[in-house]
């Protein structure tokens, strides 16, 4: 599912120019949300941190389930049922579990390291990644 909105940061004459360019290609209709290129990159490493957490959750109460001999299914339609939360990255792959791929694993790893060089340490994020660890996800 293609992306309703554009995030495009950079210096606002570029942005400006960019942002012409990108309408007359994907259309007026698209959202074309404007910040610098360090809110931009943050917004990117938020949105996959984000996915990878809701992964990791998924996968934690799926382990729940079995430990209260629940059926998974269940609890996951009757959670979705809850309009603030939807579908996407909520299914668990019981012979694949954890997230992978080329995107997740490299951008979770990336924002720990960048944010622990600027002073500060990301807890919840290392534990996502532990978790992925253990459940068989790859940590990059």
């Amino acid at each position: 599912m293609a992306n309703p909105f554009s995030i495009v940061g950079g210096l606002p004459a570029l942005r400006r120019s960019l942002i012409n360019d990108l309408c007359s290609v994907l259309g007026p209709e698209k959202t074309y949300f404007q910040c610098s290129a360090i809110e931009a990159e943050i917004i990117k490493y938020m949105e996959n941190a984000y996915l990878a957490t809701k992964v990791t959750f998924v996968n934690e109460f799926f382990e729940i389930c079995k430990a209260f001999d629940a059926d998974w299914h269940t609890v996951r339609e009757g959670w979705l049922l809850d309009p603030r939360f939807e579908r996407s990255h909520s299914a668990v792959f019981p012979d694949n579990r954890g997230f992978a791929g080329r995107c997740l694993p490299k951008d979770m790893n990336a924002i720990i390291e960048a944010v622990r060089a600027a002073g500060y340490d990301p807890q919840l994020l290392r534990s996502v990644l532990e978790s992925n660890r253990r459940f068989g996800g790859d940590a990059g």
